[in-house]
């Protein structure tokens, strides 16, 4: 292989590259670690081998870059991603690139534990830490890893916090993508005044994983706690590329019907035709509703009855949107477990869109047809 030229030699290369791993794992319950741990690093190895190897696979090198934030918040210190002392740091790598590029993926875990409420306005606290990052890289893949209050400072929104400890959510996931070929006026000169991570870019697809609500089931009437979910909030702020293709993932472990409730009433600030992906019901490999220690009080009827009504409710809002415009796709990741086939597919969840026009394709998603001639039955 030494005698082959250096361009075959990285197209060669390049499929070592198997992306950064907090791909496969935005599903999974939310882990900083297992989020952003790479277990094998081919490239990195590779590029030990010698100088030539070195400076061949060094482009491939820094495509998803990830950053860790500790966060230290108390009586005396309130923390915020513009007062994160590894800001300096990340500055100074980035610096090292040279000439602004674009990666391919940037995660940041902030580890740690948010005790008190902020004083400042949660819309600006990030304001240098976003610019010092799209200052020197521009992102096609963000993926945010923290406490909700912690995240809610990285995005610069607010939340609701009052029943946090019922749900014991320790981590949420934020995923943002935006178009790779988008192009921006300020590209060379990223404008340092735009409040909140969401209005920064237009973006083209947003994921949200909070992880599971079992906590908040071994408690009396735990349909009235609210979740710490931030998705409504980031709804209400984000600025959508309309260009191209768009698409939102929601991932939650049994959530509860009222919390379901209202996030499906922010779902219309959704674009037309945005790709919906849901998922309410564990991996089906995942073994939490064995564990005792997890389990607890919780009565697994009770967390079937809410993943029934969750259906019911995000039914209801597509067609309620289908009203009002033209919308996208809806799969959900729940068809995997064969016991939920039939109850997707009734007349009342996602089996009631075949009245309206719409079609089941690929075995877990219902793509929208025309709406012009439509068959209700009656009672529909």
């Amino acid at each position: 292989m030494d005698n082959l030229p250096d361009e075959l030699l990285l197209h060669i290369i390049s499929y070592l590259d198997h992306g950064p791993p907090s791909t496969p794992h935005f599903f999974g319950e939310p882990d900083p670690l297992t989020l952003t741990s790479f277990r094998d690093q081919p490239l990195k190895e590779l590029s030990l081998v010698s100088p030539r190897w070195r400076r061949i696979v060094k482009p491939l090198l820094f495509q998803y870059l990830r950053f860790t934030l500790h966060i230290l918040d108390d009586a005396r210190n309130e923390w915020s991603p513009d007062s994160a002392p590894e800001l300096f740091q990340i500055r100074r790598f980035l610096a090292s690139f040279g000439p602004r590029r674009r990666v391919h993926g940037l995660a940041i875990r902030a580890l740690g534990e948010i005790y008190g409420s902020l004083t400042s306005d949660v819309s600006t606290v990030s304001n240098c830490f976003w610019s010092d990052i799209f200052h020197h890289v521009e992102p096609t893949c963000i993926r945010l890893v923290a406490p909700p209050a912690a995240l809610a400072r990285l995005a610069g929104c607010n939340g609701d916090w009052q029943h946090s400890w019922a749900f014991d959510q320790t981590y949420h996931i934020l995923e943002l993508r935006q178009d790779p070929n988008a192009r921006y006026d300020n590209l060379q000169n990223p404008v340092a005044t735009v409040d909140g991570l969401m209005a920064r870019r237009n973006w083209c697809h947003l994921g949200y994983n909070e992880g599971s609500s079992l906590p908040a089931y071994n408690l009396y009437e735990y349909q009235h706690y609210v979740s710490p979910c931030l998705l409504q909030h980031l709804l209400e702020q984000a600025t959508w590329d309309t260009n191209t293709a768009t698409s939102l993932t929601y991932v939650a472990i049994f959530p509860t019907s009222g919390n379901l409730l209202r996030l499906a009433r922010h779902l219309a600030l959704t674009p037309s035709r945005c790709r919906m992906t849901f998922q309410l019901a564990p991996e089906p490999t995942s073994t939490i509703l064995h564990e005792p220690d997890r389990m607890k009080r919780a009565q697994p009827a009770d967390l079937w009855v809410e993943l029934d009504r969750g259906y019911e409710l995000l039914t209801g809002c597509v067609l309620h949107g289908q009203r009002h415009s033209k919308r996208g796709s809806v799969k959900s990741r729940d068809y995997r477990w064969k016991a939920l086939v039939e109850t997707l597919d009734d007349d009342e969840h996602l089996g009631a869109l075949r009245y309206h026009g719409w079609t089941k394709a690929d075995d877990d998603e219902w793509v929208p047809g025309d709406q012009e001639h439509m068959s209700v039955p009656m009672g529909q």
